[in-house]
């Protein structure tokens, strides 16, 4: 996107990631399709984290706050976090790397400046 100027729909998608997040924090995998049983999935969620922390991580504390708790849900004790938490291996929950990946990376920018140029 350099040298392209986004803000504007990059403010209406943080705003619309808000009013969409579910009361626990999570966001679903669809929007706007009822053809899809919809969960909730820790990608997503993830990832909204992360638009939020690159946009504007005060002004989105509360929602960042919430997004987190639900993702501490998805935590396996192997490590790593499931993709939802109907997702299930044979022994245990299943470790999904997109999810931990993302959720890595949110909590990093949390913690500190969101650094768009390393997006995974």
């Amino acid at each position: 996107a350099r040298g392209y100027d986004f803000q504007e729909v990059i403010t209406k998608s943080t705003v619309w990631l808000a009013n969409n997040q579910n009361e626990d924090g999570s966001m679903y995998n669809w929007y706007n399709n009822s053809n899809v049983v919809l969960e909730k999935q820790g990608d997503a969620t993830a990832q909204a984290v992360r638009i939020w922390c690159c946009v504007d991580k005060d002004k989105y504390s509360e929602n960042i706050e919430k997004a987190t708790n639900f993702l501490k849900t998805l935590q396996s004790n192997r490590g790593g976090l499931a993709y939802n938490k109907n997702s299930e291996g044979k022994i245990s929950r299943d470790i999904n790397s997109w999810v931990s990946m993302f959720a890595v990376q949110a909590l990093m920018w949390q913690l500190h400046k969101a650094d768009k140029e390393w997006i995974v």
